[in-house]
């Protein structure tokens, strides 16, 4: 694959979107009917971004913050991907990132294929497992230090400091 506008020629034969091209700030969206959209973002000339919304997830309080985090540290589902917040916004959104350079038309077929079945599992169980972790409530990022202090997490103590058997010295 030469780079994501290649990408973008190949996806657009195998949906049958003549339309589908990068806005100016190399962006593109497909709508998928009743299941929302499949955003695509050039980063760079062979790398892309595709991303979709996961609206069970938006707004998470401490819990769900720190549930989603748990489910990208340890693969719950996200595979070679993250969950990811819009700050501003409050919004979730699953990612993931491919490098398109060793990529053949066969392979952005078949990777896209599996991106669908990546939006499929999240719009359900997903979103569920997730969601099992930690009950969301309304409150937003600028309420998780009061969350912390609350529970008594102050922190002042200092820089944390590794023990001398620790084996990274720099």
């Amino acid at each position: 694959m030469h780079d994501v506008n290649h990408l973008i020629d190949v996806l657009k034969a195998k949906l049958g979107l003549p339309q589908l091209a990068f806005d100016s700030d190399g962006r593109a969206e497909i709508i998928l009917p009743d299941a929302g959209s499949i955003y695509l973002t050039r980063i760079e000339p062979q790398i892309l971004e595709l991303s979709f919304r996961l609206p069970g997830l938006d707004n998470p309080d401490l819990k769900m913050a720190r549930a989603m985090l748990q489910a990208n540290c340890l693969g719950m589902g996200v595979g070679a991907g993250r969950l990811a917040l819009d700050l501003q916004r409050g919004r979730a959104f699953y990612c993931l990132r491919w490098n398109v350079a060793p990529m053949s038309a066969a392979d952005v077929e078949q990777d896209f294929d599996r991106f669908g079945q990546l939006v499929a599992f999240w719009a359900t169980e997903g979103t569920d497992l997730v969601l099992a972790e930690a009950e969301p409530d309304t409150a937003g990022p600028e309420d998780w230090s009061d969350e912390a202090t609350a529970a008594g997490d102050d922190d002042d103590d200092g820089p944390l400091i590794a023990p001398s058997s620790f084996p990274i010295r720099v």
